[in-house]
């Protein structure tokens, strides 16, 4: 019984490991608090750049927030065409964070693919070609 305590405890010690590592350095600056944000700005069908509003930011920092996993896309192609939609979050510190959509993928900082299903759904909805 004494043998598994020591094991055990490495155990939990390398979960939490392997958690803290699933946010990539360059993504350093997540978790976002709203304190840090000096503006959010949205963009998609007919939606050009207008700023986020205060229960649109709520939601938006809360669901990114919630991502545990980003995944290095590995083949960025050297050249793309515009995203289907697009947030970008502009921090106090003067750093950027950029989600966008593109087809069935969502993509922070233009480098790491991520799922969420709110983000996935407010992003679709400003892509559509009936919003305003």
């Amino acid at each position: 019984m004494k043998k598994i305590i020591p094991i055990l405890i490495l155990l939990v010690i390398l979960i939490s490991c392997k958690k803290a590592d699933n946010i990539p350095k360059e993504l350093s600056v997540l978790p976002i608090s709203e304190e840090n944000v000096s503006i959010i700005k949205v963009w998609g069908h007919g939606v050009d750049g207008r700023e986020a509003t205060q229960e649109e930011t709520q939601n938006i920092l809360k669901w990114l927030n919630s991502v545990k996993h980003f995944e290095k896309e590995e083949n960025l192609p050297s050249e793309r065409k515009a995203p289907m939609s697009e947030i970008k979050i502009y921090l106090k510190t003067n750093q950027e964070v950029s989600i966008h959509r593109w087809g069935k993928n969502l993509e922070i900082n233009w480098s790491y693919q991520f799922a969420q299903t709110d983000l996935e759904n407010f992003l679709d909805v400003l892509a559509s070609p009936s919003i305003k």
